[in-house]
């Protein structure tokens, strides 16, 4: 089965045509030397970060009916934080219809410290947009957003060492038993730029949003995959356990009727207990492995 495919552009062109170009071949990208066999699944797609020089104004709410951003690039006078929200909403119309694909936003880098030319707070201020309030209203759970701007702008105290694990700096990851959303460093521009010029990270900046993404994409293509069940069934996943042993992902099955509530539990490996958290996404649930 054809499971992603990741489309990225220079220039908002991606999205601004995204209707006509999605789902298809991109014929720069070499395929597999064996076929798997299907249609992907999952779509991620992202832009350069020449996308984070952005105009206009922080606060600048989503611009609505015809968006002159249609159709250019980010040399025009047009790219600005209000019409780049107007775009990533329109696209939504065209992602309700493919609810058979997972989309995933993979936000666009920030610039390089010694060449933005535009606010680096617009940049900021988007990115936040995109993760905390794009999706508000979307009915859906086909879409989902890794915010790989706010992990690159924070370092482990260079260009080449990453904060990867530490509790403090900017990350999007799952923490704590939960997905964590944080920015304790005040900086809008990359910390993994090679040179101060050039917005492309490097390898520790490329680790550390790898570290952070794959979790939470593992989450988000589960939290796809659960819907479509009975109406009194949910399916939840939870890709940690309080253990250091390596697990297969957990499936707890909630079963709801009017009179009683079933919870059931698979895993890879026998387990000794449980213990059940309580918490407002339903998303906590830990065991013991068999000792």
């Amino acid at each position: 089965m054809g499971i992603c495919r990741l489309f990225t552009s220079h220039f908002f062109t991606l999205l601004c045509n995204y209707r006509a170009r999605a789902i298809k071949s991109v014929d720069y990208y070499s395929r597999l030397a064996t076929d798997p066999g299907g249609e992907n699944e999952i779509v991620m797609f992202k832009s350069c970060y020449p996308n984070s020089g952005l105009d206009g104004n922080a606060s600048d709410p989503p611009t609505s009916g015809s968006n002159p951003l249609r159709g250019q690039d980010v040399s025009s006078t047009y790219h600005t934080v209000g019409n780049a929200k107007g775009i990533y909403n329109d696209i939504l119309e065209y992602f309700a219809t493919q609810q058979d694909k997972l989309f995933v936003l993979i936000t666009s880098p920030p610039q390089p410290p010694n060449d933005t030319g535009y606010p680096a707070s617009n940049a900021r201020a988007l990115n936040n947009w995109l993760v905390n309030d794009w999706l508000d209203s979307y009915p859906y759970n086909n879409v989902a957003v890794f915010d790989f701007y706010n992990v690159l702008t924070s370092n482990g105290g260079d260009t080449n060492t990453n904060d990867v694990g530490q509790e403090t700096g900017n990350h999007h990851r799952w923490w704590n038993s939960t997905i964590q959303h944080i920015r304790t460093v005040d900086n809008n521009v990359s910390s993994y730029s090679p040179d101060g010029y050039d917005g492309h990270p490097t390898a520790a900046g490329n680790q550390k949003a790898t570290a952070e993404f794959t979790d939470l994409l593992n989450i988000y293509y589960h939290s796809w995959k659960g819907t479509g069940s009975s109406t009194d069934s949910n399916l939840l996943y939870f890709p940690h356990v309080a253990s250091n042993n390596t697990w297969e992902t957990e499936i707890c099955v909630i079963n709801t009727s009017e009179t009683q509530v079933y919870i059931g539990y698979a895993s890879d490996k026998e387990v000794v207990g449980f213990q059940l958290n309580a918490s407002s996404d339903s998303m906590m649930l830990d065991a013991l492995p068999g000792l």
